[in-house]
């Protein structure tokens, strides 16, 4: 071939990959020839901003190679789709490990990652998107459908395959509420069926309604009510269990951290039915009897059992510390206000009881003779009933004696237990009592209110008392000698 001017080249509209492209060398007279499946093969790499294969009026737009066996697409000089090697491909992402992989970068603008349209006319029923497994020959979906039909109005419902084809398990309907197993979720959630939740649950607003039973792992917290079952009335109420039958609320109008905890009952405006409150300090108020309709099984120390053994039989019961009826009952009161407790009353196991303090009212003791043996006359009397009568002193009670006001007031007339146990040791007894010490450790409270009481060194407060009913009777004999003597004197 001659040489010869590109402008005089023959115009080829729709060239061959076997077609030539003529190149001139006009220093050696020669024409050399190139094919263009040779010319594509041996294109450079480019680069985003530079594409190998791009376009005259707009250079930084085409397609380039990233990376050995990796394809890349750019506009604008910028990457937006590459294909690796494993035919994964990256929008907006340069790697990726996902057949498809969906990044943006432009936080001014915050771009729609995934924009699906159904253009379709009138009612349409929007769009859906398919997951689709294969198991063998059989093919299980998975959908996400989107519903913008005038009845619907555009709700989102989540399906999943469950033998006969996808069948809806999750919506979520135009007022942002969503529903589990719920087709029509009045809550912001509405679960229809149990609910496990491995942490913990805040909710700030709004409502969280599970028609099944609920387990939670972690703390929930609410700013709003929490509601277990069903309860329609609207009050200041925070937590309500069962169908209305059991409710626990707390008056929104106190302070939480003083406020009480009310259950059984409701709060309307300004008036409330409470069964029972509970006290931030502990305390405890009951509306009614407190009573059980059986046994309950009690095997701690020094604990108490009240109980309803069979129909009109009530019982108080107090327990050792191996859970036997080996104890005492002791009712423990205090002077005044942080004043330490003394144990006014004990009831023993054996029947007896002791009292602290004077015992007001008229008693009968036993003295029937059928209850006695080795009956026999007595001693004389009459030189302990001297000796006692010389002991006899004016005094007060001081202010830890265990006796009441007005007894405290007035001035006695009696005996001293030490001095009578040297004349008759017989007529004294030590009455056995403890009072609280010194604090061992203080009343703590932790975090959801519960307040551990403080605990005390527990000292012996033992003390001395005279049987007086011995006392009489030592008399009644000292009378009868005393009255022998002055009947032989006048017969004398």
């Amino acid at each position: 071939m001659a040489n010869v001017k590109i402008t005089e080249l023959t115009v080829t509209t729709d060239p061959a990959s076997t077609d030539v492209l003529p190149i001139v060398d006009v220093t050696a007279n020669t024409t050399k020839k190139v094919t263009i499946a040779d010319l594509l093969e041996n294109a450079g790499s480019g680069s985003a901003s530079a594409p190998a294969f791009a376009f005259d009026a707009d250079p930084d737009t085409g397609m380039y190679q990233v990376a050995t066996n990796q394809l890349g697409f750019s506009t604008g000089g910028t990457n937006r789709l590459t294909i690796d090697s494993s035919g994964n491909v990256g929008i907006g992402a340069a790697s990726t490990s996902a057949k498809l992989h969906i990044s943006a970068t432009d936080s001014t603008n915050s771009p729609d990652l995934l924009f699906l349209e159904n253009l379709g006319t009138g009612n349409n029923t929007g769009s859906t998107i398919y997951f689709r497994n294969r198991t063998g020959t059989a093919f299980t979906d998975c959908t996400i459908q989107s519903l913008g039909s005038s009845t619907n109005n555009s709700e989102l419902l989540f399906s999943t395959e469950q033998g006969a084809g996808p069948v809806e398990a999750m919506r979520i309907n135009s007022s942002g509420n969503v529903g589990i197993g719920v087709s029509s979720p009045s809550a912001k959630l509405e679960v229809n069926g149990a609910a496990t939740f491995g942490g913990n649950i805040t909710q700030s607003s709004g409502n969280s309604t599970f028609a099944g039973a609920a387990t939670f792992g972690g703390n929930v917290t609410t700013s709003g009510a929490v509601e277990i079952g069903s309860f329609s009335s609207t009050t200041a109420a925070a937590v309500f269990l069962g169908s209305g039958a059991v409710q626990a609320f707390r008056d929104s109008g106190v302070n939480a951290s003083t406020s009480p905890v009310f259950i059984g009952g409701r709060k309307d405006g300004s008036s409330s039915v409470t069964n029972v409150s509970i006290f931030a300090n502990g305390s405890a108020n009951f509306a009614g009897v407190i009573s059980t309709t059986g046994q309950n099984t009690v095997n701690t120390a020094s604990s108490l059992k009240i109980s309803q053994e069979s129909a009109n039989v009530s019982q108080i019961r107090a327990y050792g510390s191996d859970g036997s009826t080996v104890g005492s009952l002791e009712f423990r009161v205090s002077a005044s206000d942080g004043a330490p407790s003394y144990t006014s009353l004990t009831l023993n196991n054996d029947g007896s009881a002791t009292f602290a303090g004077t015992i007001n009212g008229t008693t009968v003791g036993t003295s029937d003779e059928r209850f006695k043996k080795n009956i026999a006359a007595a001693n004389s009397q009459l030189a302990d009933v001297k000796a006692l009568g010389e002991l006899l002193k004016n005094f007060d009670w001081n202010e830890d004696a265990p006796v009441n006001d007005e007894i405290r007031a007035t001035r006695q007339l009696g005996l001293i237990a030490q001095e009578v146990e040297k004349v008759c040791p017989t007529l004294t007894k030590t009455i056995a009592r403890t009072k609280q010490g010194v604090e061992l450790t203080p009343e703590t409270t932790d975090e959801e209110g519960n307040v551990t009481p403080a605990t005390y060194e527990e000292l012996d407060d033992s003390y001395k008392g005279i049987s007086h009913d011995a006392l009489i009777m030592k008399l009644l004999g000292a009378v009868a000698e005393l009255s022998a003597k002055v009947a032989a004197l006048e017969s004398a």
